[in-house]
């Protein structure tokens, strides 16, 4: 319940004589003459009242006695905010006193809470609308600037004025579990990121292991493209010692060397084949040379098909049975043959 209170202490009628004293204010109050015609005069504790003679000739017949002391006040009421599914429960609370003593009497004020409870519900209720539930803190120091102003101007003066907004308490469960679940939804989305971005980094890195492999194996193959180019050059030119050297430096390649030389082989039994049969074909052999064409081509032909692969023979110093000490070994046996592989080459017969 809002207390209140009368701020006119007195009313009486003035009627001066010789022996009636001059008026006094007493302390917490303040003396308002009211004359015909004339403007309100004020006093308070330590201002020169109007001598009886201003009294007379300025015709005032009317004294009040108002209350300028502090008392306190409060009230509660509802202000809509922002957002309307909700209000503000708003708890006022308040120390008043009257700073224009004229304005009161001019009004006939007597019931302070009559006068500014309308008053201050009117403007928090016309601010509240701009503050949603969050920033409550905000509404309350902005509002009590606002109403302290506008009491102000009404005759009185606000000291200590504490505004509390609150919401119901089912509402802040509500609230309260919203913000809960926008937090948890925070974390997650902030979690899923931080996931994807680390998956999107492994993928780019496993993009990059995979270029650098794709790279890797094309050096590799070019390598072995040089390298094998490099054999086979060497078998072109029949250097058999320089291969069996190159063969002794680089073991790893042995397996290669062979293939290719195979390679080569079945090459070359799949030419002697379509030339026969290009030379049947076409009718390209008269009969009396065919006996000797066919029989060449069939020598050349049978000669690639038994010809064995090269074979690496073992090497002597890998050999366990002759390992035998340096000092034992031939002396002059210092060539090439006696430290590197030695291949099983059956070469070509010559064309007759």
């Amino acid at each position: 319940m809002a207390n209140t209170y009368n701020p006119i202490v007195s009313k009486e009628a003035l009627r001066w004589g010789l022996l009636q004293r001059r008026p006094v204010p007493e302390p917490g109050t303040a003396l308002v003459f009211v004359g015909d015609g004339q403007p309100l005069l004020t006093i308070t504790q330590g201002q020169r009242g109007p001598t009886k003679g201003e009294m007379v000739w300025g015709k005032y017949n009317m004294l009040y006695k108002v209350d300028i002391s502090e008392h306190p006040l409060s009230f509660r009421c509802d202000l809509p905010c922002k957002t309307d599914a909700f209000d503000f429960h708003a708890e006022v609370k308040f120390n008043c006193s009257v700073h224009e003593p004229e304005i009161i009497v001019q009004r006939n004020v007597t019931d302070v809470y009559e006068v500014l409870e309308p008053l201050i519900d009117h403007v928090m209720r016309s601010m509240s609308r701009s503050y949603e539930f969050k920033e409550v803190g905000i509404a309350e120091r902005e509002i009590g600037d606002r109403v302290k102003q506008e009491v102000y101007d009404a005759g009185f003066q606000l000291n200590r004025f504490v505004l509390k907004l609150s919401l119901e308490q089912e509402v802040r469960d509500r609230i309260r579990r919203k913000t809960n679940i926008q937090e948890e939804v925070e974390v997650d989305i902030t979690s899923i990121k931080g996931k994807s971005e680390l998956e999107k980094t492994v993928i780019e890195e496993q993009n990059k292991l995979e270029k650098l492999k794709i790279e890797s194996d094309k050096l590799e193959i070019e390598r072995l493209r040089i390298k094998m180019d490099f054999y086979n050059e060497i078998i072109q030119t029949g250097s058999l010692q320089l291969l069996v050297l190159q063969l002794a430096k680089n073991p790893n390649d042995v397996m290669a060397v062979a293939q290719m030389l195979n390679q080569q082989r079945q090459l070359a039994v799949d030419n002697e084949v379509k030339l026969l049969e290009v030379l049947l074909k076409e009718d390209a052999i008269e009969g009396s040379q065919f006996d000797d064409a066919g029989k060449h081509i069939v020598q050349r032909l049978m000669g690639l098909i038994e010809r064995p692969a090269p074979a690496l023979k073992s090497n002597p110093i890998s050999n366990p049975e002759n390992k035998k000490p340096l000092a034992e070994k031939d002396e002059t046996n210092n060539s090439a043959e006696s430290v590197v592989p030695e291949f099983n080459w059956e070469e070509d017969e010559e064309d007759n």
